[in-house]
C-alpha cells in the first residue's frame, strides 16, 4: 500500500453541481430576444457528510474533478472587449490559458501573485 494508501477521513460540505438546461427569454446578437434554452452550470442544495478517501484517490481522481468543474466557469479572453454583456451563466473571464500557472488562482492568493 505505501503512501498513496494512507486514508484521510473527515467532515466537509457537499454542494450539488452540474450542467443544466437553462429556459428562458434570451438577448440575440441581432439586438432582439427570444425563448430559448441554453446550458448552464446549476448548484443547487448543500449538506455536511463525512468522507474517507486514499491518497491515490485524492491525488489521481478528486483534484482532477474539481479543477474540471472549476474550468468549466472561466472563459479566456485576449481583450476586455470580448467581455459578454449579459452572460446567461456566471463567467469568470481569465486573460491566462490553462498551460498559466496562474490560470484559475484568485488575485488575492498572495503565495501565486507576489
Amino acid at each position: 500500500m505505501g503512501r498513496d494508501g494512507d486514508v484521510f477521513i473527515g467532515y466537509s460540505t457537499n454542494y450539488i453541481i452540474g450542467a443544466a438546461d437553462k429556459v428562458g427569454l434570451f438577448k440575440q446578437d441581432d439586438g432582439s430576444w427570444a425563448i430559448d434554452m441554453q446550458e448552464t452550470m446549476a448548484m443547487d442544495e448543500k449538506f455536511n457528510t463525512h468522507f474517507e478517501f486514499s491518497q491515490s484517490y485524492i491525488e489521481n481522481t478528486l483534484f482532477k474533478n474539481i479543477l474540471r468543474t472549476r474550468n468549466t466557469l472561466l472563459k479566456h479572453i485576449n481583450s476586455m472587449s470580448e467581455i459578454e454583456e449579459n452572460p446567461a451563466q456566471a463567467t469568470y473571464y481569465t486573460f491566462l490559458t490553462e498551460k498559466k500557472k496562474r490560470y484559475g488562482t484568485s488575485n488575492s492568493d498572495k503565495k501565486v501573485w507576489l
